[in-house]
């Protein structure tokens, strides 16, 4: 259901006065993909749509912008599968006004909604940047379960990209470098990052 959108938001994306950022705002409503039992998926256009003009609660967008000229490398970690065609518009957008090595993490094995290897493949991800696993089958990113492999990216990458809430879970306070892309879907996490619940989050992570 995300594929049938994406020509239409990428032509969106690229009409507006700063396509980065709408592309970043565009990949933290994708959060809001949730197969729930009272979740309505053929509301999902229309309630982008109606979302994308919200900005970020939490901004810190000037600073990500300013640090995508000082590295040459970003690993992206996915969240759910139907986010991962809007995080393949927000890597579009990123390939082609910056020189950047991007790799794109996704889960070991299916997870609650989590993005796959098979997912990569099937939306085109695999043929834009290098797709890996993290070799764990948990929700977020828990390092120590995570493959050598992935962690000899984790630790060498110039910048992370953390998608969804889990990632902020896991990750927040782990000493890399790491913006934190979500929508805060609880209190408990509105609280932690002092915002309100359901705003769109963009927050910088810098040790």
């Amino acid at each position: 259901m995300a594929l049938q959108y994406e020509s239409i938001l990428f032509a969106l994306i690229a009409d507006m006065s700063n396509p980065l950022n709408a592309a970043l705002v565009l990949s933290a409503i994708g959060n809001s993909i949730d197969l729930a039992p009272d979740y309505q998926p053929l509301d999902i256009y229309k309630r982008f749509l109606g979302m994308i003009g919200s900005g970020f609660g939490r901004d810190d967008y000037k600073l990500f912008y300013a640090k995508l000229y000082q590295i040459k490398s970003i690993l992206i970690l996915g969240d759910n599968a139907g986010a991962i065609v809007w995080d393949k518009i927000l890597i579009e957008e990123l390939l082609e006004n910056f020189d950047l090595n991007i790799i794109y993490a996704v889960k070991g094995l299916p997870i609650l909604h989590g993005a796959t290897l098979e997912d990569a493949e099937y939306v085109g991800m695999a043929q834009l940047v290098k797709v890996i696993s993290d070799g764990s089958e948990a929700p977020g990113t828990l390092l120590d379960r995570c493959s050598q492999e992935f962690m000899r990216i984790f630790r060498k990458s110039d910048l992370i990209l953390a998608k969804g809430q889990g990632n902020y879970e896991s990750l927040s306070g782990e000493n890399r470098p790491i913006f934190f892309l979500l929508r805060a879907t609880c209190p408990v996490i509105a609280e932690d990052i002092q915002c309100g619940v359901g705003e769109l989050i963009l927050k910088a992570q810098l040790n």
